[in-house]
């Protein structure tokens, strides 16, 4: 009988454990925007140079998004299996603006 409530007191730790770390691992790279905050799209020319990371660290605001998402979040919107974008070429890019800033582009 003891073996039996060992067993179901470690599969519900276990459980529990599992649950919590899921629930900090979805938690963690989200940030709150507020709401006078906007998430604006704008299509740029990519110049001579440019990478994802420094189109990122050009575009993004590490208030709401980081580096690294923003990158994901770029090659999602823009259908990129991969790092490489070439010069000439047009991407979507994201950015954010508050109540007060224009939202007609960057």
């Amino acid at each position: 009988m003891r073996k039996n409530i060992r067993y179901y007191v470690a599969v519900v730790a276990i459980i529990l454990i599992v649950s919590i770390a899921v629930v900090m691992r979805t938690d963690a790279g989200e940030k709150k925007i507020p709401d006078n905050v906007f998430k604006c799209y704008t299509t740029i020319e990519i110049k001579e140079g440019d990478t994802l990371w420094k189109l990122a660290d050009r575009y993004s605001d590490s208030k709401y998004i980081s580096r690294s998402d923003y990158v994901k979040e770029i090659k999602k919107i823009n259908g990129l299996s991969g790092d490489t974008i070439h010069s000439g070429n047009y991407i979507t890019v994201s950015y954010y603006v508050s109540n007060n800033q224009d939202r007609q582009g960057i």
